[in-house]
């Protein structure tokens, strides 16, 4: 089997994103970013929803489409671990990523790390393909994990709008990216 693993939208560390403040705030008046505060109050949201509305461009969408297209399972990278896209965030989880600094943390790094080796060997994805599609800061996350893990070649060194298109392309054109080991 193959396992799509993507990272999340930036949401926590020195410095939140706007957007994330104001969902968790309330402060919109009228439009998608109300519907999703709201809605994170009363009844929480998709993670796969939110931070594709926290990401504001089309990276994450094309990232979670290229996982959906070509991996059996996905998976998101979290504070919690590994989350899947119809995981549903509440508001306390929200305000609790937002203080989280998944990048920098070397200690929040290693709980993450302990949690996802924990949640890949009960899901039984330690003798899957593994793939990363994201920030490769999180490669020092995954590695000791999945020794095999793989990075799709063509979005090395890119920037995210370069990214997005290369993942819509190969949405698009049903042709599966190549992957290098990490």
């Amino acid at each position: 089997m193959k396992t799509i693993i993507i990272s999340p939208a930036q949401v926590g560390g020195a410095k939140p994103g706007r957007k994330i403040q104001r969902i968790v705030r309330g402060n919109f008046k009228s439009g998608k970013g109300k519907e999703l505060s709201e809605k994170l109050r009363r009844e929480g949201v998709t993670c796969c929803v939110l931070f594709e509305y926290i990401s504001g461009g089309s990276y994450f969408r094309n990232k979670l489409m290229y996982a959906r297209k070509f991996g059996d399972r996905q998976y998101i990278i979290s504070p919690d671990g590994l989350l899947s896209p119809s995981d549903i965030l509440d508001l306390p989880a929200v305000k609790r990523y937002m203080k989280c600094d998944m990048k920098g943390d070397k200690t929040l790094q290693e709980k993450i790390r302990k949690r996802i080796k924990q949640q890949a060997e009960n899901l039984g994805i330690m003798g899957d393909e593994v793939i990363f599609i994201g920030s490769q800061e999180y490669l020092n996350i995954l590695k000791p994990i999945f020794p095999n893990l793989k990075y799709p070649l063509k979005l090395k060194g890119k920037s995210n709008i370069e990214k997005a298109k290369i993942l819509e392309e190969a949405i698009r054109s049903g042709s599966e990216l190549n992957y290098e080991r990490v």
